[in-house]
């Protein structure tokens, strides 16, 4: 009697998967932290620094755009060379005529001029200082400084003597005008300026007539 076969074939013995583990919570507790004082009063100085420089910049804004400030200036007018004593041996006498005029283009301000020292000089050899007292110019206005200049006789150096020599024969000679005023002057009810009106000219003239050939004139200003 044949034996009956069992129509499943055993494959073997397989062992049946195991399931996947379950995936692990990580838990973070977040900590507060509490600012330090001293970062906030730094903020706060900081943020009202700000405010500040915007107020003060608007305020500076306000009052240039209302005044429009003029820095006040020294100017030469008019020059004439009356007289010039040379020798051989490098002494050089001069007497000059020179008008200035003290400017303050401000329409809403006066200027106070003051420690106004200008020197005329001949190939860097001084020859007179021209000074003045402390003075005021009113609103939009000019006051002449009028200057009668005589020289002592100062010795040329050689190259200075040569130069002469030479402006001598040419029939013209030239002078320089040099330094400076101080010049003060408000914008505004609160707001004070100060600065230094630095003059440097050339002065030509014919000679032995002493007219002036032009003025050769550069103005600056510094605080």
């Amino acid at each position: 009697m044949a034996s009956s076969s069992s129509p499943w074939r055993d494959g073997g013995s397989h062992s049946s998967p195991s399931p996947p583990n379950p995936p692990t919570t990580t838990r973070r507790t977040l900590t507060h932290r509490s600012t330090n004082p001293l970062v906030w009063f730094a903020a706060i100085v900081c943020a009202i620094l700000a405010v500040l420089v915007f107020v003060a910049g608007v305020v500076v804004l306000f009052i240039y755009l209302t005044y429009r400030p003029q820095t006040p200036y020294v100017r030469v007018c008019s020059t004439h060379l009356d007289g010039l004593g040379y020798d051989r041996s490098g002494l050089l006498q001069i007497l000059l005529t020179i008008d200035m005029e003290a400017v303050d283009e401000n329409e809403k301000t006066v200027a106070a001029f003051s420690d106004a020292d200008f020197q005329v000089e001949f190939a860097r050899t001084p020859l007179a200082a021209l000074r003045a007292a402390p003075f005021v110019v009113g609103e939009n206005g000019t006051l002449p400084l009028h200057y009668l200049v005589a020289s002592a006789r100062a010795p040329l150096d050689k190259a200075g003597m040569e130069k002469m020599e030479t402006s001598l024969k040419r029939g013209q000679v030239e002078f320089g005008l040099r330094r400076q005023a101080r010049t003060r002057w408000n914008v505004g009810v609160f707001l004070s300026m100060r600065s230094w009106a630095r003059l440097n000219c050339k002065l030509r003239y014919f000679y032995p007539n002493g007219s002036t050939t032009g003025l050769d004139c550069s103005k600056s200003h510094f605080m």
